[in-house]
């Protein structure tokens, strides 16, 4: 750890090169309005529905204040604690900002981020890029350091979010893994106690890597569990923004991408939707059958594990990636035939209006899905446990939406400065946020306390409602 700067040593942190970032402030609350008072994870919940009921309208924003420039890119999706809003770095660290007026109140750096020794990959330096997540009061964070120098790990952190204090900072890096060819991408979950962490290969497929899945006690740090697919070939990466969602009972379904065999008689759990009990036994399991049967999947590098499982009302499951193509399944039991795949309640092509797979995640609100394709978001509804249909196209937005203040919030998957916000019924613009700088790939926003979050390159961004 190398620093935690309170606003109170403002001065002594300046000198110490540890600086308090810029803001301007915006003092008050929305007056009257029960407001969401926490956003813990990814998308709000476990179940990653970015659905937040909690707000006022969000058809009247104005910029509230911009913290920074940070130390770091903003990969991570803010998370709400209270009046706290949290965000992390590339560069290792986790700022606390006041959600109301900008002031930070601390930072903490982990370790040092990893800037050389790429074999591939698109993100440089690797920090902190997977979402954080709060649960009991704590928050984890899981970044990549490096140990000593040329060797690289990944370490969990456990810190309060009050004030930053380091609880711990252990490294988790799964047995087996050749870290220099995988990163941890991926937001945190949670099940049972335990933190659940997934990682996937760099971009560009480079080097020999797995997708691993680990859980890690909440109360020390110490491996739980540990699993990971493709073990008789490659890849498979667990890479999905959006990262695991959990059920009520704790099993936990994460999406993979690509194996390296595109053997039908060699299963390798690539391209597949997995459950897993809360110990890591793998419980059930989807593969893709014709029209777009894994094998295909796999040898044309289509990952299906490029956007996250969500779960659904009714016991229901969705899921889709790269193909474009969306998958209707059931919680309990996913089919388990991997020859030739198949066994799903419905499939569709939905990103074909606009060309292109889908990437980062997904929101849902009732029995509505909002789909995060190439070319724009897309609005599905799920008629019955075996059937659903496109409701409407944009070409306005197209990362990771969420719901709240009564529009779905948008930002451009590979990175712009417009923040839309489109109505929910129909998909046309309602408000288009200008950010002062460029978003990162897949970024998403947040939301709480009659506010909306956003990272723009190193800077964090708040709009408020009138």
């Amino acid at each position: 750890m190398r620093c935690i700067v309170p606003v109170a040593l403002a001065l002594t942190a300046l000198l110490s090169g540890c600086a308090p970032s810029a803001t301007v402030a915006s003092p008050t609350r929305p007056p009257g309005v029960a407001l969401t008072p926490q956003w813990d994870t990814y998308h709000l919940d476990a179940t990653r529905s970015g659905d937040d009921t909690g707000e006022p309208s969000f058809l009247h924003l104005h910029g509230a204040w911009t913290a920074g420039p940070l130390d770091g890119a903003l990969y991570a999706e803010p998370l709400l604690d209270g009046d706290n809003v949290i965000v992390a770095t590339e560069d290792d660290s986790v700022y606390d900002f006041d959600a109301v007026s900008g002031r930070q109140l601390w930072r903490v750096t982990l370790g040092t981020p990893r800037t050389s020794n790429f074999p591939c990959g698109d993100i440089k330096p690797l920090g902190i890029t997977g979402t954080p997540v709060i649960d009991g009061g704590s928050l984890y964070v899981l970044a990549e350091v490096e140990d000593t120098p040329g060797v690289y790990r990944f370490h969990l952190a456990k810190l309060k979010p009050s004030n930053g204090t380091t609880l711990y900072n252990r490294d988790v890096t799964p047995r087996g893994m050749d870290v220099n060819a995988e990163q941890e991408r991926s937001a945190l979950g949670v099940s049972d106690g335990n933190v659940i962490i997934t990682w996937g290969g760099l971009d560009g497929d480079c080097g020999s890597y797995h997708g691993y899945l680990e859980t890690v006690s909440e109360s020390s740090g110490v491996e739980v569990a540990q699993w990971n697919d493709t073990e008789r070939d490659n890849q498979g990466g667990m890479w999905a923004p959006s990262g695991p969602a959990v059920d009520a009972a704790g099993n936990i379904y994460v999406t993979t991408g690509n194996g390296s065999t595109s053997d039908i008689k060699q299963y390798d759990d690539g391209d597949s939707v997995l459950e897993f009990s809360p110990s890591l036994s793998l419980m059930s399991f989807f593969a893709p059958g014709p029209p777009a049967a894994w094998p295909a999947l796999n040898a044309a590098d289509l990952d299906l594990g490029s956007v996250g499982p969500a779960l659904l009302p009714n016991g229901l499951l969705f899921a889709i990636g790269k193909g474009g193509r969306g998958y209707l399944l059931k919680q309990s039991g996913l089919p388990g035939n991997s020859n030739p795949g198949g066994g799903d309640s419905a499939n569709a092509p939905v990103c074909a209006t606009s060309g292109g797979g889908a990437f980062s995640g997904m929101a849902a609100s009732g029995d509505t899905v909002f789909v995060p394709c190439a070319g724009g978001v897309t609005a599905l509804k799920i008629d019955s446990a075996q059937s659903f249909h496109m409701e409407w196209h944009s070409t306005s937005g197209s990362s990771a939406p969420i719901i709240a203040g009564g529009l779905v919030w948008t930002l451009s998957l590979f990175g712009g400065r417009a923040l839309y916000g489109l109505n929910p019924s129909t998909g046309s613009v309602a408000v288009t946020l200008t950010l002062p700088s460029t978003s990162a790939h897949f970024a998403t926003p947040s939301s709480g306390g009659g506010r909306l979050f956003v990272g723009a390159g190193d800077l964090l961004v708040a709009f408020a409602s009138e």
